[in-house]
């Protein structure tokens, strides 16, 4: 497949011994292509996972497929559907490290980069907002045994009314306009995702191999 000089879109590049993959998009795919290859031929491509694999298969076991043209404004939005789609930061599925597209979230920094970022941190007063955001990735996690004795005393401290109440609602008695509605959202939702999925599942059927990657017969 011909790629353009300005051809913007997302591709990936699959590794046929194992199947696994790496999730892309490029405003230029043509110069990207030619990066990737030159990165991996040269054994300094910036992803050691994806780098490790190649060293180990050989390039043969490689090709690289476009799985989507778009427009550029596009780029990042079509990228993250296809790493969230095809799990491709599951080590077990794929080489991607990064599971925000066009972001630093989720990467795992060194020993040597957590001991200077900690360094430059301590004795630092942080702010609320800091804070916060350190204390959001918390909630919801499992509770301890403290906190789970508190709450089954608050229950036993519930008035006749609160409990009744509750159980209307558990009963499906009680059922508020903002419940519903999340209802009608979610199932909108559901039908979107498995239109999705059909359509994604047609692009990877048509996906176009490229020659410098393409599996020999």
């Amino acid at each position: 497949m011909d790629i353009g000089v300005k051809d913007s879109g997302i591709y990936m590049i699959l590794n046929h011994e194992n199947g696994k993959y790496y999730i892309g998009s490029a405003k230029r795919l043509r110069h990207r292509h030619n990066t990737h290859a030159h990165d991996l031929k040269g054994d300094k491509h910036g992803n050691r996972h994806l780098q490790n694999a190649w060293n180990l298969y050989g390039e043969a076991s490689f090709e690289f497929r476009i799985l989507e043209i778009c427009s550029k404004d596009k780029l990042i939005a079509k990228e993250q559907w296809w790493i969230d789609w095809l799990d491709a930061c599951n080590p077990n599925k794929g080489y991607n490290m990064l599971p925000i597209a066009f972001s630093l979230l989720g990467y795992k920094h060194s020993e040597e980069t957590k001991k200077k970022n900690g360094d430059a941190r301590r004795g630092k007063k942080q702010s609320p907002e800091w804070i916060e955001n350190r204390i959001a990735p918390l909630r919801g996690k499992k509770q301890t045994e403290a906190a789970i004795a508190n709450m089954k005393k608050a229950k036993l401290n519930q008035s006749d009314e609160t409990k009744r109440l509750i159980g209307l609602k558990h009963k499906g008695k009680i059922i508020s306009e903002s419940h519903k509605k999340a209802v009608s959202e979610a199932a909108k939702l559901l039908q979107i995702k498995r239109k999705a999925d059909k359509e994604a599942n047609m692009l990877l059927d048509n996906s176009k191999e490229i020659k410098w990657l393409k599996r020999p017969e």
